[in-house]
């Protein structure tokens, strides 16, 4: 076993001495070296109100975000699968790198549930035989990836976690990921306006997804539906005047933090109060400006397939 260094062994001293001048000597001076040379610590948030829990949410390499995240079936029955009590998955991103204001590194699995590929071929057979078709058989479906590079400094669009590839070298396209940009939380913060782009439209993103038989009319008639918006700035984000509290459970505490709603012609996100650390909590494609809303008819496959909501954050450090 290799020996402590003599100025290692100084440190140690050092702060001995300084224990004990400080009137520290009552107390194991061993326990208080553990203590200092420790590291950070976990967050806690007893006694806190909503606005300073969201700023001691501080994200470091380590750190897990839970989410529910809608299941990505893409069975011929997908509707009512997505309807159904297995609709949602659990998604859990570990922050592999995250600098605030400039980039974050994220790798994450996903449990699903999925149609068995016996079922599928057990329905088509009923189809062309014109029996009933059997009820599907769900199974579990694990997926997992990593995404590198996410601009936390000037990016203006999601890359919302149903896109996300199921490879080791997935990159943000110059997205925000699950966060926003310092650039458009500093304008929404203080003036309740920023530009965000859901990107759902980019073929970069939506990639294999806006193929798939069940997505494929969706995406069509959403970007239909967009081009006919002349009028309306589809990317602008308004945000409600008033800050909210929003529950979220942190270090297994359940606590409320302060949080932004705001929407644009695409839908609606809440995200967190914190400059270091503006999270994006919830997305949703439900649009509430301008009458948009209605222009959404018939596109709950795809309503559903991209919402999520982040329900618990791990190993937060003070």
């Amino acid at each position: 076993m290799d020996r402590p260094s003599s100025r290692f062994l100084a440190q140690i001293a050092f702060v001995v001495i300084a224990l004990a001048v400080t009137g520290w000597g009552c107390v194991n001076p061993i326990e208080k070296i553990a203590t200092i040379f420790s590291g950070p610590k976990a967050s806690t948030f007893k006694g806190v109100s909503a606005h300073d829990a969201a700023q001691k949410i501080n994200l470091v390499p380590g750190s897990l975000i839970e989410m529910r995240q809608t299941f990505l079936g893409f069975g011929a029955k997908i509707a009512a699968a997505l309807a159904g009590e297995n609709k949602e998955g659990v998604r859990m991103i570990a922050v592999e790198r995250f600098a605030p204001t400039n980039v974050a590194d994220v790798s994450w699995k996903l449990s699903t549930k999925v149609e068995a590929d016996a079922s599928v071929k057990a329905r088509e057979e009923a189809r062309k035989q014109g029996k009933p078709e059997p009820e599907p058989i769900m199974v579990d479906k694990v997926g997992e990836g990593i995404m590198r590079g996410f601009n936390l400094k000037d990016g203006h669009s999601l890359y919302l976690p149903a896109f996300w590839p199921e490879t080791p070298t997935g990159t943000s396209l110059g997205t925000t990921g699950i966060w926003l940009s310092d650039d458009q939380y500093q304008s929404l913060s203080r003036n309740r306006v920023a530009t965000l782009d859901f990107g759902l439209l980019d073929a970069d993103i939506n990639g294999a997804v806006a193929k798939v038989a069940e997505f494929k009319d969706a995406f069509a008639k959403l970007e239909g539906q967009a081009d006919a918006a002349a009028r309306t700035d589809v990317f602008r984000l308004d945000g409600d005047k008033d800050a909210v509290e929003w529950p979220l459970k942190v270090n297994g505490q359940d606590v409320k933090v302060e949080a932004i709603k705001a929407h644009t012609w695409f839908g609606e996100i809440v995200v967190l109060n914190n400059r270091q650390d503006p999270l994006v909590l919830k997305a949703t494609l439900n649009p509430l400006a301008g009458g948009a809303a209605s222009a959404f008819t018939n596109l709950g496959a795809l309503k559903a397939l991209v919402g999520y909501e982040v329900t618990e954050l791990k190993d937060v450090q003070e």
